[in-house]
């Protein structure tokens, strides 16, 4: 079943809501894909909730960034490479 236009802004929202919050935190998610991505609500006539989960492979990002290689292939940011420095952009 499609989402609606207004649906689907409030979901890429609050998408974007958590990854802001974990930037602030200095946390880069490393891992956006749609399997981590949980959808609910409580009630059927009730907002849709979203929530990003599995932190497994989540880093701490420092003034000079992040190293590793860490992401699901196919959904990993290109500046993701071995010895190669990144920061939060990666999620984005």
């Amino acid at each position: 079943m499609p989402l609606g236009h207004m649906l689907t802004f409030k979901a890429a929202y609050q998408i974007a809501a958590g990854l802001a919050y974990l930037h602030r935190k200095n946390i880069i998610f490393c891992d956006l894909k749609s399997d981590n991505i949980l959808v609910w609500s409580l009630e059927v006539c009730d907002p849709v909730n979203i929530k990003l989960s599995d932190y497994g492979i989540s880093r701490q990002s420092f003034h000079e960034g992040a190293l590793g290689v860490e992401g699901t292939p196919g959904y990993q940011a290109p500046e993701i490479r071995p010895g190669i420095v990144y920061d939060e952009k990666v999620d984005d």
